[in-house]
């Protein structure tokens, strides 16, 4: 049995009209979202998960990167010259983006 991360923050700008308690998404955009070995030092304001690398698809001049933690699945888009040799299946990483990278959707979570 595996264990999910604990979940970190996520820093994401809302309307005036939301309430604590109120279940929303947050969506980024995969070229947003940086991507580190575990320990990695990241900027201070943005949101920051760790996760476990779930799978590596290779786009070309790019690969996607998909982690699992505990907000869920993160997707990644990685430059082809900035994927680390640690990135495979399994491999613990931390992700991070900047506030204003980031968008809340209203709904329910499915």
């Amino acid at each position: 049995m595996t264990s999910r991360p604990r979940a970190a923050p996520v820093v994401v700008a809302v309307d005036a009209g939301t309430r604590t308690g109120d279940t929303f998404r947050v969506a980024v955009r995969p070229e947003r979202v940086q991507v580190g070995g575990r320990g990695s030092p990241t900027p201070d304001g943005g949101s920051r998960l760790e996760g476990t690398i779930a799978e590596l698809v290779y786009l070309g001049m790019y690969t996607q990167l998909h982690a699992e933690t505990a907000a869920g699945r993160v997707v990644s888009h990685v430059l082809e010259g900035d994927l680390q040799p640690s990135f495979e299946a399994g491999a613990p990483v931390v992700l991070w983006w900047d506030a204003e990278h980031a968008a809340a959707i209203a709904g329910e979570i499915p």
